[in-house]
């Protein structure tokens, strides 16, 4: 009999040595191991660690894991230590309790809970597939799992059933790059099954995708209706027409007779108001169901009357005349070119889909060109009023013309002219109607405001300003109509704050802003309202206003935030900032200070205009937006707030949409850009754009118009505009 020893020999060393010693041996060796002198034994033992006492190290095998599974994967192949037998319909599986137990929930519970599975040594399982199974054995002791369309129910259900968690997450995403028109619907109702959230969420974004294709499929006809009604009621089905969706909810009904009880709860979610009054008498009214149904007869009457009562429509309002969009875009109208001799002005309408766009996709023009014109959004129709036909320096130019564009089809409506005509006023929304306030025209400065009463199509005076003032901004709170700033007699009427409160229908004075401003913007968000940019004149010079600050109605008090990065008068480029606090997107100068070279990779051109400048806003959700636009080219004008750095241009930057630059007029072998042009928010159905951005070619202006992101900090009032906010490149327009 030989046994194997470990003897520490040495005095100032320890050693490991294995020997091959027989039993009379080994007591020989025992007896000289315990018999060592105590001296011996200290140094032998503690010398190493007296020296470095805080040694300590962790050591580890990275194969150990795999080996241990090829282990126990070779020991369940030769049969060996197993101690239980699963069956399953008449099949049998040989397996370690340990191992299962190990990596299942269900397992561990099942042994050592107290169950009396615990001491049985055969188990019929129940609940999970034969096939199910063995892919869960093989991946307990493999790690590995073979899936595809053939196993994958049977392996995901017993993965569930046996709560193993890895398992799991491998077919979600096995099946969710399985995705297709052909498999989607089938992969959700798994998802729906198993209670798989996340793999829920792709079925239903790759299905709001895809909806018309997979409407073609046989599956679809076999879609239970909860699942059907809950994508016809999204707002994510962009990419498909109301008659399109039609089609697909009629063919679903027509599979079952037994459906055609539920037609009603299918249709109502069909938006018959936004379809062409074609597609109304050609393909809905002809379909029975339309006319025998009580409830979808009254769907087909309210898109008819909708069409045939166009002033009436802030009345109708309901689900079904809303635009199948969860983003608001941004729309600008109009403009002119940026020289002095060019008195024409552009009818183009563009439309950015989104804050994040790149991209401006060209809409249906207006009748006539504008320039100057204000807008406002009520019920997510724009509304156009007023501005100049021809560009002229003063007011003589301004008209009184106002135009409708709806959205939703894409159209635009000519609606009661103002009893003024107007350039450089005020037009806001309050209470369902539109207010244009101040303002002038060839008569000079004006006093008088007016609103619009959409369901009469009619303007009617209110009543008047204290004072005669153009140039101002305006935005409403709560119940009432704010005007701040704007040319009046004098430097006070520049920082002088209005309210209108229309149930008594009188305007009286606030506390006025701590900074004089005239061509500026006003925006409310969070219950306040926000003065930004304009302009302050001095003698024969004027100065860009950077200083930013907030007004409180509750407290009647402004307060001064931090002020915006150094910004010159450019040509109506564009911010946007979204924010977890108060989202913005704000239409800013392309030209910046060296501060924004972080954010652009290299410091913009230092050309600016810097004369009369004009900045309008418009509220965008939870958002809003400020343009700025320069129409008197004085380069050598100061401003506050910093130099201007030249510089090349910033990489990446795409060029005007070729729809712009042939509007655009080439002098001096550059581009010329619009500018004073009108923009607002709304929501607007968008096909997929017809042309891509290029990147800018040398000879374009560098001045011409571009989208800039910035993200806001903080919400706290000394911090609504965080001095280190980075800025992001955006859309050209």
């Amino acid at each position: 009999m030989m046994v194997c020893v470990a003897v520490e020999l040495g005095i100032c060393f320890q050693t490991a040595l294995c020997y091959s010693i027989s039993p009379s041996m080994l007591c020989r060796y025992t007896t000289y191991c315990f018999n060592l002198k105590p001296a011996c034994l200290s140094c032998s033992v503690f010398s190493m660690a007296d020296k470095n006492s805080t040694l300590k190290c962790t050591f580890s095998a990275p194969g150990h894991s795999t080996t241990l599974l090829q282990g126990l994967a070779s020991l369940r192949a030769q049969a060996q230590l197993l101690d239980v037998i699963l069956t399953i319909n008449n099949e049998v599986f040989q397996v370690h309790k340990v191992v299962l137990a190990a990596c299942s929930d269900y397992f561990r519970a099942m042994f050592t809970g107290g169950m009396r599975e615990a001491s049985q040594d055969v188990i019929e399982l129940k609940g999970v597939s034969a096939k199910g199974l063995k892919h869960i054995i093989d991946f307990a002791y493999s790690a590995e799992v073979t899936l595809d369309l053939d196993c994958i129910q049977d392996v995901l259900g017993a993965a569930v059933f046996l709560q193993m968690v890895p398992v799991v997450e491998l077919c979600e995403e096995f099946l969710k790059s399985a995705m297709s028109v052909e498999t989607c619907l089938n992969i959700g109702q798994m998802a729906t099954t198993f209670s798989l959230a996340s793999l829920k969420e792709s079925v239903d974004a790759f299905t709001f995708r895809h909806f018309l294709q997979i409407s073609e499929e046989e599956d679809f006809l076999h879609l239970p209706l909860e699942r059907l009604v809950f994508f016809l009621q999204s707002n994510k089905l962009q990419s498909c027409s109301e008659i399109d969706l039609f089609r697909a909810a009629v063919r679903w009904l027509q599979y079952d007779p037994t459906r055609r009880a539920s037609a009603s709860q299918v249709l109502c979610h069909i938006r018959f108001p936004l379809m062409k009054s074609s597609e109304l008498v050609d393909n809905v009214q002809t379909f029975d169901i339309m006319v025998e149904d009580v409830l979808c007869r009254q769907y087909l009457l309210e898109a008819f009357n909708y069409q045939i009562l166009p002033f009436r429509q802030h009345e109708m309002q309901s689900p079904r005349t809303t635009i199948r969009s969860d983003v608001l875009s941004l729309i600008t109208f109009g403009g002119t070119p940026y020289t002095d001799n060019d008195r024409t002005v552009s009818c183009k309408v563009f439309c950015l889909p989104d804050a994040g766009g790149r991209q401006f996709k060209e809409l249906t023009e207006m009748e006539v060109g504008s320039s100057h014109s204000c807008v406002a959004v009520l019920d997510n129709f724009v509304y156009i009023v007023g501005g100049q036909h021809l560009q002229y320096r003063s007011g003589e130019g301004a008209v009184d013309i106002c135009y409708r564009y709806d959205p939703h089809l894409n159209q635009w409506l000519r609606i009661q002219a103002m009893q003024e005509s107007r350039i450089q006023f005020q037009l806001n929304v309050l209470h369902g109607m539109v207010y244009a306030t101040g303002g002038r025209n060839r008569s000079g400065s004006l006093a008088s405001v007016e609103k619009y009463c959409p369901k009469d199509n009619e303007w009617t005076y209110v009543c008047s300003l204290k004072r005669r003032t153009w140039g101002h901004a305006g935005a409403t709170v709560g119940d009432k109509l704010y005007i701040s700033g704007g040319y009046g007699i004098s430097v006070e009427d520049k920082k002088a704050l209005h309210c209108y409160d229309p149930a008594v229908d009188q305007w009286e004075f606030k506390t006025p802003m701590n900074e004089p401003r005239v061509l500026h913007a006003m925006v409310s968000a969070n219950n306040r309202i926000y003065a930004l940019g304009g302009r302050m004149d001095h003698v024969d010079r004027c100065f860009d206003v950077l200083a930013v600050e907030y007004y409180v109605p509750e407290t009647d008090q402004w307060t001064t935030v931090s002020p915006m990065r150094a910004v010159t008068a450019a040509e109506n480029p564009i911010f946007a900032t979204r924010t977890e606090s108060w989202p913005v997107l704000w239409w800013v100068p392309a030209k910046c200070e060296s501060d924004w070279k972080q954010c652009h990779g290299s410091a913009l051109p230092a050309q600016r205009s810097s004369g009369r400048n004009l900045w309008s806003s418009s509220r965008l959700f939870d958002s809003f937006s400020v343009i700025r636009a320069g129409h008197e080219q004085n380069n050598s004008a100061p401003r506050f707030g910093g130099s201007s750095l030249s510089g090349p241009e910033p990489a990446g930057i795409a060029a005007p949409p070729p729809a712009l630059r042939g509007q655009t007029r080439q002098a001096s072998g550059q581009l010329s850009v619009r500018h004073c042009v009108s923009v607002a928010s709304v929501r607007h159905e968008l096909e997929k754009d017809k042309f891509r951005l290029c990147l800018a070619p040398e000879h374009d202006d560098p001045s011409s118009t571009r989208i800039f992101f910035r993200r806001i900090a903080g919400h706290a009032a000394e911090k609504s505009f965080a001095a280190d906010c980075p800025w992001n490149g955006g859309s050209h327009l």
